[in-house]
């Protein structure tokens, strides 16, 4: 949602997700789940940092990171939602 995105970053989108950010690096790096920073961030230990955030109060399992760490590295595919 737009009017409660903290960055300027886009994960709804093959093309916002995939993008090269300001610091170099891609929120999902299609192939490389090692290189995307969205891997990073959803094993962070800040709280500050971590995917999703404390305030939300959703958490992601380890079978859930392990799925979107697989989807990733098979190229993160994009399919319309609708």
């Amino acid at each position: 949602d737009e009017s409660s995105r903290k960055a300027n970053l886009r994960l709804d989108t093959y093309e916002g997700a995939t993008a090269l950010l300001k610091n170099g690096g891609r929120a999902i790096d299609p192939g490389h789940a090692a290189n995307s920073l969205v891997v990073d961030r959803i094993y962070h230990k800040d709280p500050d940092q971590v995917m999703p955030t404390p305030e939300s109060n959703l958490k992601l399992t380890q079978q859930e990171m392990a799925i979107l760490e697989k989807w990733i590295d098979q190229g993160a595919k994009y399919d319309p939602h609708w």
